[in-house]
């Protein structure tokens, strides 16, 4: 309400926000380890891929390590995965690779971009 004038709390839940948000590379990197992952709602992991692609354009290097915290950690630290883990394990082909921390991220970020091609 500082802005608007309006009470959020009075405002129903879906009302559109504007936000100004400033984060540096490690923030972005740590959020998109939660909301990359299928267990977010679709809408917040659509807005951190839109995130992702935009900052792609400008800092590959950033995007690059953007990944879901299954992807990090190599294995899904949730109490109900969301299966991404287990999908990426099936479609990797040299399981050593899985491993290899950079490795995994260079396995997602081409799983990541033939999805987003779809």
């Amino acid at each position: 309400s500082d802005r608007t004038g309006v009470d959020r709390n009075k405002q129903p839940q879906d009302t559109r926000v504007n936000m100004d948000v400033r984060a540096n590379a490690q923030a972005l990197i740590n959020v998109s380890r939660f909301r990359l992952c299928f267990q977010a709602s679709n809408e917040t992991r659509e807005c951190m891929e839109n995130l992702k692609q935009e900052i792609e354009g400008r800092e590959p290097e950033i995007a690059a390590v953007m990944v879901p915290n299954c992807i990090y950690r190599g294995g899904c630290p949730e109490f109900t995965s969301c299966g991404l883990w287990s999908e990426f394990v099936e479609m990797t082909e040299n399981k050593e690779d899985l491993l290899d921390i950079d490795k995994r991220y260079e396995l997602y970020n081409r799983y990541y971009n033939e999805k987003k091609l779809k």
